[in-house]
């Protein structure tokens, strides 16, 4: 018999915090709504698995490994069992390795109200049933790189988000240069006949409130109001993000129509019909059963050119404040940005990096999760090679490492191809290994 139990914590961090994303300082002058860390803990008479969603832009290792040690010494859940995933909101608290926007105090706080989250949802296990279903929804996510005319490819093109977007944006835009998934994947474990948790997969960036101001949940938060108003208060919904890396909430030819100050709570109300008109007609579970597994796994870093290094050098150069000139937005900072990320790469030691990888089974359904700002590419390749009935990608999880770039994005105009620490093989290294991993669970 399966055995689940709930329970959600109150992370909201406090006024004039530096709130994570962007190049620039944004202390918190408000809270639209509050942000939460939830968690799930199945235990199945012979394994014992917990899925955490917590409301965050990206949590480091360190950070993760803190609280899984904590759940172990309270709880005795083993921390490969254990997934802590991230929304990827921008409109939350720092994030700890943000040498611009730390703060230590907050990551603390977060560290214990995560890992006492699984505790007490461990306290609270109660016989439950498993109702998997799917759909999709369409009209909120798009592709956020495109094919340009006369050829090359651009992240957001109606926007200011690389200096090439500024010089480049009287070039006509031609269209996504792919495809995307809008599904939404959706759990519905009752107790006693009752919803009392669901989980929710969909993949679109978290930044849709776009304030400078304001704590929010962003749509995520705008989804639980919803299911929690229709099936009570106490219905615990988890949010887990997927490979988004590439994809947000604007449509370049629709702009002011997506891009607007109420887009997120449109957004969390859509996703919220289409999640309950889904739990209306899911299917009860083929099988309870649940089980991990997880494992570090090396990945090479990429290595700067020696035209690049000396780019990075000249601009730094330019700058006798360099990080105190990054506290207001503009396209030069943006440049001075890249060039100390560039200077940092060339100088360090190491040549790989160890990324943890991890499949978490609960019944019919393998859940691949990576630290990594996906690109949808890899969830596409991930959802065709998993040999399990449900299939989900939950990116953003057991750590923050970026973005997992395709290869042929790793081109100039692309914003994410600057952020990435990863050489173009890295993606395909990591799914492989994500793979094998879900294969070991049958």
């Amino acid at each position: 018999m399966l055995n689940c139990g709930f329970y959600e914590s109150d992370i909201t961090p406090s006024l004039g915090c530096n709130m994570p994303g962007y190049f620039h300082r944004r202390p918190a002058k408000e809270v639209l709504d509050k942000l939460a860390a939830r968690a799930l803990v199945a235990n199945d008479g012979k394994n014992v698995i917990a899925v955490a969603a917590v409301d965050h832009i990206g949590l480091s290792r360190e950070t993760v490994n803190a609280a899984k040690a904590r759940v172990r010494e309270l709880a005795g859940i083993e921390p490969e069992n254990v997934l802590i995933g991230c929304s990827h909101i921008h409109q939350g608290g720092p994030y700890a390795g943000d040498e611009l926007k730390q703060d230590k105090d907050y990551a603390e706080f977060v560290i214990n109200r995560i890992a006492d989250t699984i505790v007490l949802a461990s306290q609270r296990l109660k016989p439950a049933e498993l109702y998997f279903g799917d759909g999709k929804l369409e009209g909120y996510s798009f592709c956020r790189i495109y094919n340009m005319e006369g050829g090359g490819l651009q992240t957001n093109p109606f926007g200011m988000n690389t200096k090439s977007s500024i010089s480049e944006k009287h070039r006509t835009v031609l269209g996504p240069y792919r495809d995307i998934d809008k599904s939404v994947h959706v759990v519905d474990i009752r107790v006693n006949g009752k919803t009392a948790g669901v989980l929710v997969n969909f993949t679109c960036h978290c930044d849709v409130v776009g304030s400078e101001t304001a704590v929010s949940a962003d749509f995520p938060g705008e989804l639980r109001r919803c299911i929690k108003e229709k099936y009570g208060q106490d219905t615990a919904v988890l949010y887990l993000q997927g490979p988004c890396g590439n994809i947000n909430h604007i449509d370049a030819f629709h702009v002011e129509e997506t891009k607007h100050s109420t887009r997120y709570l449109e957004m969390g109300r859509a996703l919220a019909e289409e999640a309950m008109r889904i739990m209306a007609q899911a299917a009860p579970a083929e099988n309870t059963d649940v089980r991990a597994a997880g494992e570090d796994v090396d990945i090479p870093l990429k290595i700067p050119s020696g035209e690049q290094v000396a780019w990075a050098e000249k601009t730094i150069a330019a700058v006798k404040e360099d990080l105190k000139s990054l506290c207001e937005f503009d396209h030069d900072q943006v440049d001075l940005f890249f060039a100390k990320k560039i200077r940092d790469e060339y100088k360090r030691q190491e040549k790989s990096r160890k990324i943890f990888l991890q499949a978490i089974q609960i019944g019919e359904l393998c859940i691949y999760a990576s630290p990594g700002e996906l690109f949808s590419e890899y969830g596409d390749e991930i959802i065709a090679g998993s040999p399990f009935k449900r299939k989900w990608v939950a990116a953003y999880s057991n750590d923050q490492v970026g973005y997992i770039v395709a290869p042929d994005c790793m081109v100039p105009g692309v914003y994410e191809a600057r952020q990435t620490i990863f050489p173009p093989e890295g993606g395909a290294m990591m799914n492989k290994e994500l793979l094998r991993l879900g294969n070991t669970l049958i």
